[in-house]
């Protein structure tokens, strides 16, 4: 199989297919890889960075995300030569590296192939036996010069990559310092992938209880339950805290393992353990499988941290409806009011969150501390529909006396509102009404068509047109019946704003228009 050579016999692809198929890469996930090439998807495209899928690939570690681009021709980078060109040394002795073909290994080498030559991330011949070949291929490679500290372009030795610890011990033996830091101040022990290359590098002197730039230890990383179990054995402190006061417990990413909460609770960590925010894990986490095992060890449901949020408050940051419908079942209140007096439907901007709050008895009229509502917070066409079938009231007033839509910059909402009998030209305390306020056409073609006043005055005596911030704007209101030399209260026209606020194309349409100085 030749991995390097650019294969020129499919189309390009669509951005979006590249998308997929980097995303699938990052996510880890090799059967829908797999099913991705098999479809069709690129695997030899790029994204917008110029970064094809196998240099993602490469640095995510994974083997079995590799072995999946390789069983489909995936090529390696910066090896981009034509069908008919002969292969560098490099490349050949990587790709015999990636086969785990010891006696083209043995050749290569003998023809004078260097074992330390990098490719453009920096990744030797050490580095990829390392990830993908058997512990034969890394020694033939080490003994024939190859380095076993060799640094790649984010600063890791072949030990970050190793896959096994028998692939440790043969690295450690030619030298490798098991307590390398990358440019990110981990050494190889953060992104240990098991048990067994755990036991190996602590057997070599790696530090447990290491610090990176945040203060986290590699237990704060531990891939899975293995790792959690390997590194606690081996002394990892189950208490330890970042510096923003996190334990291994308080787990943010979207790969959280259950399995790695149930380990470190058996260790006996605080489940309810506060960082310095006052958030405890269960605020933190996004995976409800993980967020259910907190709650079997007793996770605190209405703690509040320092913004006096509880763990359903937090969860509008995920967005995540399957996240609320666990914490609601498990007892969460519905309507409690952090610091800045929002509840959690506040901020619930995606349809199918905003649709479980309000199943669950959330005030749709509840006011912050400012007098908004959630109606005045803008979000997609669903959610708008959702708050105003439940009885979201359209001309309720901020402590600034902004109805919902003053506050609006999408046109489909704000034709929803529009449709549930919003006033189009409701006035605020500063006599604005939506005209005044809207930046867009399109935003001001629907509240025209609504019957918006063009020529409506503020408490300064300013038109909508003293505030047209360009030309389509302008050209508009100018259509509808705008009076192009009205004056506020200072004596101003809409032409000397256009000066003062250096809308240079809007004073030009304004004069051409008839606009006087």
């Amino acid at each position: 199989m030749n991995f390097f050579r650019k294969k020129t016999s499919k189309a390009p692809q669509q951005a979006s297919a590249v998308t997929e198929l980097i995303a699938a890469i990052a996510d880890g996930d090799a059967e829908r890889i797999r099913s991705l090439v098999a479809a069709g998807a690129d695997i030899h495209a790029e994204d917008e960075d110029g970064v094809s899928a196998f240099e993602h690939a490469a640095m995510s570690g994974n083997t079995e995300v590799i072995t999946s681009l390789f069983s489909s021709g995936a090529w390696e980078p910066f090896g981009d030569e034509p069908e008919d060109e002969e292969l560098t040394p490099r490349q050949e002795l990587a790709e015999a590296v990636l086969e785990g073909d010891l006696e083209r290994v043995r050749r290569l080498l003998a023809e004078g192939a260097s074992p330390n030559e990098a490719d453009g991330l920096g990744m030797t011949a050490v580095h990829l036996a390392a990830l993908v070949s058997g512990t034969s291929v890394l020694r033939e490679l080490l003994q024939a010069g190859g380095n076993a500290n060799a640094r790649n372009e984010a600063g890791e030795t072949p030990l970050f990559m190793a896959e096994t610890g028998d692939a440790v011990r043969v690295l450690v033996a030619a030298g490798a310092d098991a307590n390398a830091r990358n440019e990110y101040g981990l050494t190889p022990l953060f992104s240990a992938p098991s048990g067994d290359v755990i036991r190996a590098l602590v057997e070599a002197g790696a530090k447990v209880n290491a610090r990176d730039g945040l203060g986290e230890t590699p237990l704060h990383r531990a891939a899975n339950a293995d790792c959690v179990q390997a590194l606690l054995a081996l002394g990892a402190d189950v208490a330890a805290r970042s510096e923003l006061g996190r334990t291994p417990l308080h787990r943010s990413d979207g790969e959280a393992d259950p399995e790695v909460a149930r380990a470190l609770l058996a260790a006996g960590i605080d489940v309810n353990a506060c960082d310095q925010c006052g958030n405890t894990p269960l605020h933190m986490v996004t995976v409800p499988e993980y967020a259910a095992v907190l709650l079997e060890a007793g996770a605190d449901l209405h703690a509040l941290n320092d913004m006096g949020e509880t763990p359903l408050h937090r969860n509008d940051e995920w967005q995540s409806a399957d996240m609320a419908r666990l914490l609601l079942k498990a007892g969460a209140e519905v309507n409690t009011r952090n610091k800045l007096g929002r509840t959690p439907l506040h901020d619930a901007f995606d349809a199918e969150l905003t649709q479980v709050l309000l199943e669950a008895g959330a005030d749709v009229n509840a006011r912050d501390n400012e007098g908004l509502t959630p109606l005045h917070q803008e979000g997609c066409v669903e959610r708008v529909r959702a708050l105003i079938a439940a009885g979201a009231d359209v001309h309720a007033r901020d402590k600034s006396g902004n109805t919902p839509l003053h506050a609006y910059l999408l046109i489909g909402c704000a034709r929803e509102l529009l449709k549930a009998g919003a006033e189009v030209n409701a006035r605020n305390g500063e006599g604005c009404t939506p005209l005044h306020m809207a930046i867009a056409a399109g935003m001001v073609r629907v509240l025209l068509a609504a019957g918006a006043d063009v020529r409506a005055r503020d408490e300064a005596g300013c038109t909508p047109l003293h505030n047209a911030y360009d030309c389509a704007v302008a050209r508009l209101l100018l259509e509808a019946g705008a009076d192009i030399n009205a004056r506020d209260k200072d004596g101003d026209t809409p032409l000397s704003y256009a000066r003062l606020r250096h809308r240079k194309e809007v004073a030009r349409l304004l004069r051409k228009s008839g606009a006087r100085k």
